[in-house]
Formats: structure tokens, C-alpha cells, sequence
């Protein structure tokens, strides 16, 4: 493994997950690699590739380091913006859950249902999104704005600061680091999703 870049622990025992690029092409692949003791053995450099095309970004996007799945963004479509897609690292399958053409990442909950979008805005602005309740259910999703209606918006001055952290174990209520005005400290506040 050359220029590996990054790695991560999965759900799935023994098995991490390592990105590396081309010589510096800064165009991250992405890779399962089962370290066991028993697989080491059999062959030390085998790994499973989960996205390694050409001029191609891949990047994890959720990891609950419990399921065997995860997510992954590829920018297999559009070089500014990131395909989710949900990876069974067991299976070695990849579905499409949102083919994106707008907005800058995705908020999962702990089931990896996506919960909410991220766009930025002309001013600096963060704008996140959650699904409309006339967007259609099935999958893959689409980024287009008919599905979409704004949540709550960050300001570019408070973008430092507040931003989500995650999701209750039930998956009602978001956590987030809240700018304060009076401070350059953030607080915990939750809302209701």
C-alpha cells in the first residue's frame, strides 16, 4: 500500500477501510482490506476494491462502525459533487442512494437513512435541507429541488462554530454545536427531527 492517505475501522470485525491516491492526484480510491491474522497470512497484500476509477474521488460518508454497510461519496458523475451510495462490506454489492447535482454532503442518521442535505450558498451561507414530504420514497433519491425544502440555515460568520453532531440512539433528535453571539464558545442545543 503506497500513498495511503487514510484508514478506518468498519462494523465488520477485522475489516478497515483505506483510501490512497495515484501518485498525488489527490483523486482518492478507496479499499476494504481484512487485516485477520488468517487473511494476512494467505495473502498480505489482497484487498477489495470499493471505488478505484480514474480521475474519480471516492470518500467515506458514514461509518457506524456497528453495520456491515456503509456509506461512500463518489464523484462518478459530476466532478463537484459526491453520488451517495450504500456499500455492504460483507457482499461487496453498492446501491445508489442519491444521485446529487447541488449539494456539498449529506447527513445520515444511526439506520443511515439520509436525513439531511448541505448546500452553500451565494453569501457564505449553509443552507440544509431535509426531504419534502412530497419527495418520492423510493430509492435512489435525486438532488432536485422539487424533493428538497430548507431546514434551517448558518450563517457564514457562524459557520465555524455550529454545525451537527449527530443523532439520538432513536434518531429523533439531532444534536448540534450552536454559535453564540455573546462567545466565541459554541453550545449543545437538539432539535427535533
Amino acid at each position: 500500500m503506497t500513498h495511503l492517505l487514510e484508514w478506518t475501522w468498519t462494523g465488520v470485525p477485522h475489516v478497515i477501510l483505506f483510501g490512497q491516491d495515484r501518485d498525488g492526484d489527490e483523486n482518492l480510491m478507496l479499499f476494504k482490506k481484512n487485516i485477520s491474522e488468517e487473511a494476512i497470512a494467505e495473502n498480505p497484500q489482497n484487498s477489495t476494491i470499493i471505488s478505484n476509477k480514474s480521475k474519480v474521488r471516492a470518500g467515506l460518508f458514514y461509518n457506524n462502525l456497528i453495520d456491515s454497510r456503509i456509506i461512500v461519496g463518489i464523484n462518478d458523475d459530476n466532478k463537484m459533487y459526491f453520488n451517495a451510495y450504500m456499500y455492504d462490506l460483507l457482499t461487496d454489492s453498492m446501491t445508489l442512494l442519491v444521485k446529487n447535482d447541488r449539494f456539498g454532503h449529506f447527513l445520515f442518521d444511526h439506520d443511515m437513512n439520509v436525513r439531511l442535505a448541505v448546500q452553500e450558498q451565494p453569501d457564505g451561507s449553509l443552507m440544509y435541507l431535509r426531504r419534502s414530504p412530497t419527495a418520492k420514497s423510493e430509492l435512489p433519491y435525486n438532488s432536485n429541488a422539487s424533493e428538497w425544502e430548507p431546514y434551517l440555515v448558518i450563517k457564514s460568520e457562524d459557520r465555524a462554530i455550529t454545525r451537527p453532531i449527530t443523532f439520538d440512539k432513536r434518531n429523533e433528535y439531532m444534536y448540534w454545536l450552536w454559535g453564540d453571539e455573546n462567545t466565541d464558545l459554541g453550545k449543545l442545543t437538539s432539535s427535533c427531527q
